[in-house]
């Protein structure tokens, strides 16, 4: 039907394939500034890493990617963030936009960033006096994330199967957006 046209982007399972292993790619480059160790991949590694996902086999898909990450917080020029804005809207029901900013896991003098540092990096008009603005939530996997938290361990930690760190910025309605978007 056309609904499931227009809610679903894929034509099948290799179209899907083809946007989880590019955004799979998209995050090594983002972390090395580099896609050659994804790219080095033997095809039987990649087929690996896609049925693990198919399958929810993390044994398996944290072997392969241990093989793409970085070896150490020096080598580790970003991190994979993915910042999705998303504000209730009382006319259209919905809004949500979707950020890629580089995500630097330490900062100039070698301390780890924060979600906080992040977001005074890529969307300073979320916070308000070191805080969050009114109204507005951080969250990962549907839970409140302190702003304290280090960016690179969510990246170790709470990072989805396409090796991003996708936070959700709530918003408490499109009014904010606008501000944003200015």
């Amino acid at each position: 039907s056309s609904l499931t046209k227009d809610l679903l982007p894929f034509s099948g399972m290799a179209d899907l394939q083809r946007s989880v292993m590019n955004a799979f790619k998209q995050a090594i480059f983002l972390e090395i500034g580099s896609a050659a160790r994804f790219m080095r991949l033997e095809k039987k590694e990649h087929m690996t890493l896609w049925n693990a996902i198919l399958k929810s086999d993390l044994d398996t898909f944290s072997q392969v990617k241990e093989k793409l990450m970085c070896t150490n917080l020096v080598e580790c020029k970003s991190v994979a963030v993915r910042l999705h804005l998303w504000s209730a809207d009382s006319t259209h029901g919905s809004n949500c936009d979707v950020l890629l900013h580089r995500a630097p896991p330490l900062d100039e003098d070698g301390t780890a960033n924060t979600v906080q540092d992040f977001l005074n990096l890529a969307m300073p008009p979320l916070l308000k006096d070191g805080q969050l603005a009114e109204g507005v939530e951080i969250l990962l996997q549907g839970l409140q994330v302190p702003l304290d938290t280090p960016l690179y361990w969510l990246s170790l930690h709470a990072s989805y199967l396409d090796h991003f760190v996708h936070l959700v910025a709530r918003m408490p309605d499109t009014s904010f957006g606008d501000t944003v978007n200015q």
